[in-house]
């Protein structure tokens, strides 16, 4: 009889300790201490990072042998925009303590350096429609040539 009613009891508490585990659908909001970046602004500075970290291993750049020069800009870039080294790691280290979140700065974050890529794109893409100096030259040169005929 005791066995039995021990098993009631073990049963009761796994149904609850199950139960409580499951919640109540109410997500946990973390409190994000003072000073972490907002989602928007951490975005805008990781994508400029990651394009600093992309110069810093460029095969010109180790060709060229400056990549103490682009470390430098890469140090010296948290003191141009206005914020510390440490309040982007802190704001780092919260953002990546929740993956959801930190997928959603990721995304943005790319979404900053495909918008980039495509404006450098569209801006070559008309520099390429601009006749050249020669060219223009050449162009130049015809129409003299027309002329004096």
């Amino acid at each position: 009889r005791y066995f039995f009613q021990s098993m009631k009891w073990f049963s009761l508490i796994s149904t609850l300790i199950v139960l409580a585990s499951c919640g109540s659908g109410n997500e946990v909001v973390r409190e994000k201490p003072n000073g972490v970046l907002p989602i928007d602004s951490m975005a805008m500075y990781m994508a400029d990072v990651h394009l600093l970290d992309a110069a810093t291993r460029h095969r010109e750049v180790r060709k060229l042998g400056i990549q103490a020069h682009v470390k430098k800009a890469y140090f010296d870039y948290f003191d141009t925009c206005g914020i510390s080294r440490v309040r982007f790691d802190k704001s780092l280290d919260y953002w990546s303590a929740d993956n959801e979140e930190m997928i959603q700065v990721y995304d943005l974050s790319m979404e900053i350096l495909s918008t980039k890529l495509a404006d450098i794109k569209g801006s070559s893409a008309v520099e390429e429609e601009e006749p050249s100096l020669d060219e223009q030259l050449e162009d130049g040169a015809r129409v003299r040539k027309k002329k004096t005929l």
